[in-house]
């Protein structure tokens, strides 16, 4: 499985929402959104996330410019109904934290915005979402690194016996006191307090 890929972009394609990055001789085909591609140089260094989707049809590279957008990207399409290119337009028109948001209020016709999602799809990806991002205050940082971070940090803190609620409030005291968002410094934080 791929991760990311780090190489040079070779070719920004804005018409089929695809970047060629090309790694160690090999120029691979990523597919994106208009906001990483205009975020994207030709000829520069990048290194993208990547979400790999096997279909009968082929192997298919989703590209990401953040770990957190590859995160929410692979949480969208496992909802019913929603495929790769809609997920790709959600978050073309909204950020993380955004979209998070979004769904925590139950704002659907914000996430119906996206091209490709009505409104029942966005009531249904609100409902099978809403749970796992109310674990977390995921949407108290402007950081989109956060994601991934805090939700690595719930998961160590759930398997030593905290419950959502202590380990929210231990979260909000260390955002509160300046904690580095770091997976090591949260934790530690978090067992100390």
């Amino acid at each position: 499985m791929i991760n990311q890929i780090t190489g040079q972009i070779i070719n920004l394609d804005q018409n089929n929402s695809r970047a060629v990055l090309l790694n160690n001789g090999i120029g691979f085909e990523i597919k994106t959104n208009l906001r990483t591609l205009t975020s994207l140089k030709r000829n520069q260094q990048e290194t993208l996330h990547i979400s790999t989707i096997f279909r009968e049809d082929g192997v298919f590279l989703y590209g990401f410019l953040s770990h957190a957008e590859k995160e929410i990207f692979e949480k969208v399409i496992k909802v019913s109904g929603i495929g790769p290119k809609s997920a790709l337009s959600i978050l073309e028109i909204l950020s993380v934290n955004d979209f998070i948001s979004a769904v925590i209020k139950e704002d659907a016709t914000l996430i119906a915005s996206a091209q490709g999602i009505g409104k029942k799809t966005a009531q249904r990806l609100i409902l099978e979402l809403k749970n796992s991002f109310k674990k977390i205050n995921y949407v108290s940082s402007d950081n989109e690194n956060d994601f991934n971070t805090r939700e690595e940090v719930y998961s160590v803190l759930s398997g030593l016996g905290f419950s959502a609620s202590d380990i929210n409030e231990k979260l909000k005291q260390a955002q509160e006191k300046g904690e580095a968002d770091e997976l090591e410094s949260l934790v530690r934080f978090c067992l100390a307090g």
